[in-house]
């Protein structure tokens, strides 16, 4: 059994937006000539933040409509979801994803923008378009970058781990819990 931290993290966002890129990146694959997704891909990878030692699932997910009445299935549980939406694009949708993910509670939402190589064209305003999710004292970390920089990836994940890490006790994978007998007070009636 793994001693350590288990974390659960899926990774969602429109058809082409580069999310199996940023996932090859982050596990020192090449990010060049990736295939689309079709439905689930499934990694795991463990790394260390801190001194905690953290095994990550990650769940990489198909953007096509098609797809989506699968993905509903994997989000369940997860500790982390990282939305992925494509700067060179006008249209994206963040709020389509987060209504998405906001149903299953992830402890922390990364949001990346991916493909800042190229042309910024979105320009929407990120404080804007995620207020109503912050208010909600929702965990949101934002970044804009690029799946060919595995550092940059890299450091956003960790940085995303940092929080969920810090949230759980060193023992967040006990299985059991033994519940100690409480005696009763004595009570003394009419004395």
């Amino acid at each position: 059994m793994f001693g350590g931290v288990k974390v659960k993290c899926c990774i969602v966002g429109d058809f082409n937006v580069g999310k199996t890129s940023i996932l090859h990146s982050y596990l020192d694959k090449s990010a060049k000539d990736v295939a689309t997704t079709v439905g689930i891909d499934f990694f795991s990878k463990t790394v260390s933040v801190g001194e905690r030692s953290v095994y990550m699932t990650l769940w990489d997910t198909a953007g096509a409509e098609r797809f989506h009445s699968l993905i509903h299935s994997y989000l369940r549980d997860m500790d982390l979801a990282i939305l992925v939406y494509d700067t060179s694009k006008r249209h994206s949708n963040i709020v389509f994803w987060m209504r998405c993910i906001e149903q299953y509670r992830p402890k922390v939402i990364g949001v990346i923008g991916n493909k800042s190589d190229l042309t910024h064209v979105n320009v929407d305003n990120m404080d804007d378009l995620l207020f109503p999710w912050k208010r909600q004292s929702k965990v949101i970390l934002h970044e804009t970058l690029s799946a060919r920089n595995p550092e940059k990836v890299k450091s956003f994940f960790k940085r995303c781990l940092q929080v969920i890490v810090a949230d759980k006790p060193a023992n967040s994978d006990m299985r059991y819990v033994q519940l100690e007998p409480r005696m009763p007070e004595s009570r003394k009636c009419c004395t």
